[in-house]
């Protein structure tokens, strides 16, 4: 239990860089170049989607098929274990 009290802390906080990242995206691109809200929108949702992404998938979470039931079931046995 607690590597996954740990995982969604990690999960927190590259979610709340990226809507930092993305939101700063929106402010640069709809202000300096002009651009449409639309396509400015877009833009930094898909710079905040990537950066979510490769951050929370490359060092941050260790267990990424959670959710899988059969392995979900396989941690916990782990879990109880080890301790």
């Amino acid at each position: 239990m607690k590597t996954i009290a740990q995982e969604w802390i990690r999960y927190d906080t590259v979610s709340a860089c990226a809507l930092t990242v993305g939101v700063t995206a929106l402010y640069i691109l709809g202000d300096y170049p002009s651009w449409r809200y639309v396509v400015a929108m877009t833009a930094s949702c898909l710079v905040g989607l990537i950066l979510t992404y490769t951050l929370s998938i490359i060092p941050i979470l260790k267990c990424r098929r959670l959710w899988n039931f059969y392995a979900y079931r396989q941690f916990i046995l782990v879990q109880r274990r080890t301790g």
